[in-house]
């Protein structure tokens, strides 16, 4: 009850906050003709047994989530395409509009039933709001909460978000919380930055680069955008490269009309693409956000963007938006790179195909990566990649290098945070560490690797954040981001111990867990 009311504050205007919280908490039937016990908020389900949040204190919980997904939705559709929803009716209407259940259940010795009430509570909702004197567009939106099933259609984008909000969390489950079961407002946000993603590819009227992660996710997704600029015959050239700033100041420097970055957090350079015309420009990525460039009139889709928790590969975004734009038969690719990025557990076909990409990416380097990502781009199946002969051997090389490296962690395995460097000729330390977290969970394995004066790094933990600790770790001397799970970055070579130090140091503060 308190959380509703906490709600119901965010109404700015007095009039409507008062006549919200006196309903709340003092519910009464304004027609003295209408005669029915009343429940207790705090204990009525949201119906009878078999529906949604049938259990006590279920009503107050439904009503809590739809006004919390209301607010949500309602805030983003205003920053984006300044909608002008009028708040205090969205939340009043959200927080009520449920409100007279009270007068429709009961609770008997062998459970909660029906007082005997004929209105239907919408209708009956909406009556006692009339008498009440609440706002036209107030008693709308609680009349037309059922939609369809109701006995009136929304007419107000009010009425349409409380529609939409409630028929999904219908169906949420009471085990779960509202943004791990599903996230309505979240859904429909991604819709629409997907329409709006293939529209920017539709326009394309010069020469585009697309400049993707070297990785089997980043490697996939612009094998998907490479096949749908081409079916849209649009002049296109592919680069790939880690996400650092150099690389970003690379591809600046190329000469291209349009610029589309794939599984990388471009975002966090907005420094650099300033200069650019924003219109021209477009980020697919799924890591940590740092700047909604939405809102500088750039493309941006990334799901933490609404939700900091949500996890989605780079190329299935990628292959949303390039479905919607026309492509098809490719999902397979997309699959591959959700395999490879840990979004997806896949069938054996594509855990296979995650790997050949892996091991093309630490025994070719990022020009074999390239060739991989032109070749999956053309390729008809998912056989295609799993028999050619040239990545065979690149699996069978790449296999037995883990193999090495996995002996040599043996020795060093002591603690429940774990430096381990790696010394080999290819790029395995990715796939080491991944393979080292399956094998010991409970250990931090930090990996790193000397090259040409600098040092990579990378890690795996299921206790700390690994992006934010490493972020933390190397500023002032080197660049890191990633995933809470799964980091990596670099710092010139000079600095490892301080390095190593402050990563001990700040495991300690229990804001890095995860």
């Amino acid at each position: 009850m308190k959380e509703l009311l906490k709600l119901a504050e965010k109404i700015k205007d007095r009039k409507l906050r008062e006549k919200t919280i006196k309903l709340l908490e003092d519910p009464k039937i304004s027609n003295s003709e209408i005669i029915y016990p009343k429940a207790d908020l705090k204990k009525a389900p949201c119906w009878s047994v078999g529906a949604h949040h049938s259990y006590e204190g279920g009503l107050a919980d439904h009503t809590k989530s739809v006004t919390e997904a209301c607010i949500k939705l309602a805030d983003i559709f205003n920053k984006m395409y300044d909608a002008k929803i009028n708040m205090d009716h969205l939340i009043c209407g959200a927080l009520l509009h449920d409100i007279m259940k009270l007068f429709i259940l009961k609770k008997e010795e062998t459970g909660w039933s029906f007082t005997g009430s004929i209105l239907d509570h919408a209708d009956f909702t909406a009556c006692e709001l009339y008498a009440r004197g609440f706002p036209e567009e107030v008693i709308h939106m609680v009349a037309a909460h059922g939609g369809e099933s109701g006995n009136a259609n929304p007419r107000t984008v009010e009425a349409m978000i409380l529609y939409h909000i409630d028929v999904q969390l219908n169906h949420t489950s009471t085990e779960t919380t509202l943004w791990n079961n599903y996230n309505f407002y979240f859904q429909q946000v991604n819709e629409m930055r997907i329409k709006e993603a293939a529209e920017f590819l539709k326009r394309i009227d010069g020469k585009v680069l697309v400049c993707s992660h070297n990785d089997c996710d980043g490697a996939c997704s612009a094998a998907l955008m490479l096949a749908c600029l081409r079916q849209l015959k649009k002049d296109v050239e592919v680069f790939n490269g880690s996400m650092v700033r150099g690389t970003v100041e690379l591809v600046l420097g190329k000469e291209f009309d349009y610029i589309i970055f794939l599984d990388l957090n471009a975002d966090q350079f907005y420094d650099l693409l300033k200069p650019l015309e924003k219109s021209k420009v477009m980020i697919i990525d799924h890591h940590t956000v740092f700047n909604d460039l939405n809102k500088k009139g750039i493309v941006h889709i990334n799901p933490r963007i609404e939700d900091p928790k949500a996890y989605i590969s780079a190329s299935q975004l990628v292959f949303d938006v390039c479905r919607e734009a026309g492509l098809e038969n490719m999902e397979w690719v997309s699959r591959i790179g959700a395999v490879g990025d840990h979004a997806l557990e896949g069938n054996e076909q594509e855990k296979e195909g995650s790997e050949i990409m892996f091991a093309i990416e630490a025994v070719k380097g990022n020009s074999g990566m390239l060739s991989a990502t032109k070749f999956l781009a053309t390729a008809d199946k998912i056989e295609d990649l799993l028999y050619k002969n040239e990545y065979r051997d690149c699996l069978e090389t790449f296999n037995k290098e883990i193999e090495n490296q996995l002996r040599r962690f043996e020795s060093q395995n002591t603690g429940e945070v774990v430096f381990f460097e790696v010394k080999s000729n290819y790029g395995v330390s990715g796939a080491v560490a991944n393979k080292l977290l399956e094998l010991y969970p409970e250990k931090t394995i930090i990996h790193y690797k000397l090259k040409y004066g600098y040092y990579g790094f990378g890690g795996r933990s299921h206790k700390y954040d690994m992006a934010k600790l490493f972020r933390k770790a190397v500023e002032g001397m080197g660049e890191a981001g990633g995933h809470p799970i799964a980091a990596g970055g670099n710092f010139k070579g000079k600095n490892f111990e301080t390095f190593r130090r402050k990563i001990l140091e700040l495991i300690k503060d229990k804001s890095f867990l995860q």
